[in-house]
């Protein structure tokens, strides 16, 4: 009888421990943020996008300060490539502007 009540005990403590587990394997896979953090709203996501794509600008502007057609492909080309480091939309080239409407 003894026999008994430690092995009904130990499968109690194993289903537990097994539920308890899969709760927060579940948690975790729904919670990306943690376990108390909360999911970026859309707001702030596409703040922390354009946050990202000024300075991708204001980087190419550093690394390229001068005026003139040369500076301005090269950093037409850095821009492009932070942008695609970072997975952001492309920006209009600035070395090569839209053409007018007629």
């Amino acid at each position: 009888m003894l026999v008994t009540r430690q092995w009904l005990f130990c499968v109690a403590a194993g289903a537990t421990l097994a539920f308890t587990g899969a709760g927060v394997s579940a948690q975790t896979a729904t919670d990306p943020e943690g376990l108390y953090g909360q999911e970026p709203t859309r707001l702030e996501k596409s703040s922390k996008m354009w946050n990202q794509s000024d300075t991708c600008g204001k980087e190419s502007f550093q690394k390229f300060p001068d005026y003139t057609a040369e500076g301005a492909l090269k950093r037409d080309a850095y821009m492009r490539d932070c942008l695609r480091k970072h997975h952001l939309p492309p920006r209009n080239d600035v070395a090569q502007p839209l053409p007018r409407r007629q």
